[in-house]
């Protein structure tokens, strides 16, 4: 359930938050988390009514800042994600799109992590926590170490993942590889961080005024600075980037720095079997049309040679 009840305003961590330089920090970590996990417990015990203990500090990406927790339960014991986050509209957005999808999805086949709660903490500066279950995850760039046919499986995943997702017209605009989770031990995918994600009441809505530049650099769409563009399949080209430079093994922080038509021939030369490597080069053609109206759609890509062979 989301809980919006206002608690007594508190005078900890969060106070200082949006003050980097009270935060010791360095490389994602700080170096006294003890005395920070501490506090965060004491916040989120008070706030959510639930007695989480901090395990380790995930990430820290200012404004946002991420836990892995379990809650305090001798018989069974739960895991849990917490993302403390500055910005309000993003925090509430991604609140919102996670509870929507709950609300819309069969549990068997979800694909984005389970939102647990999400509770805003009062403090001088207003913080917010979305709690969602822990997902344990290996290596994205793992998945192709394997064979053709993992690739395949990857591919289809990704493609169905984005079926469902539009299905539910929602979209995510930062489809990347840091945003997607291979799970433990199936390798299932699933998408999450729905910060810069839109509601579309009608996937036929489209306009270049409403729907602003967002994402990741080297994964938006071109289509974002053309008028009149289908603007309803950036997250395809983003997930053929994503596709492309997972195959490259090409960090997401280097793709913006590659042409994206070099970027696909380094992920193809990566592919022995000839007739794969030209599916494949077809059907990442296909996800990176510059023209978004003449982009495939998820249903194309499901009914492509290189996943149906």
């Amino acid at each position: 359930m989301i809980n919006h009840e206002q608690k007594p305003p508190l005078n900890l961590f969060f106070d200082v938050l949006s003050k980097k330089s009270h935060i010791p920090y360095k490389s994602g970590k700080p170096k006294n988390p003890q005395s920070v996990m501490k506090e965060v417990e004491q916040v989120l015990t008070h706030i959510s009514e639930k007695n989480l203990k901090i395990t380790h500090i995930v990430s820290f990406n200012d404004p946002i800042l991420v836990f892995k927790a379990e809650s305090d339960v001798p018989v069974q014991k739960k895991f849990f994600c917490v993302k403390i986050n500055s910005c309000i509209r993003a925090a509430t957005n991604e609140a919102s799109i996670l509870q929507a999808l709950s609300d819309r999805c069969n549990t068997s086949c979800r694909f984005f992590p389970q939102l647990e709660n999400f509770f805003e903490i009062p403090s001088k500066k207003k913080h917010f926590a979305i709690v969602t279950e822990w997902v344990d995850t290996e290596p994205m760039y793992s998945v192709f170490k394997n064979s053709i046919k993992s690739l395949k499986m990857f591919t289809t995943q990704l493609v169905f993942l984005l079926h469902h997702l539009h299905a539910s017209r929602v979209i995510s605009r930062d489809i990347k590889p840091s945003n997607l989770l291979l799970c433990k031990p199936y390798r299932t995918i699933l998408v999450c961080d729905f910060d810069l994600g839109i509601f579309l009441p009608d996937m036929k809505y489209t306009s270049y005024e409403d729907m602003k530049v967002p994402g990741t650099p080297g994964f938006i769409d071109p289509a974002f600075f053309v008028k009149n563009s289908d603007l309803t399949k950036c997250d395809i080209y983003s997930a053929g980037k994503t596709l492309a430079a997972l195959v490259a093994n090409v960090e997401e922080k280097h793709v913006q720095k590659i042409n994206t038509s070099h970027l696909v021939k380094m992920a193809c030369s990566r592919i022995h079997s000839e007739t794969h490597k030209k599916n494949f080069q077809d059907l990442l053609q296909l996800m990176l049309n510059r023209d978004s109206k003449k982009r495939g759609s998820t249903k194309d890509l499901i009914m492509h040679p290189f996943l149906c062979n």
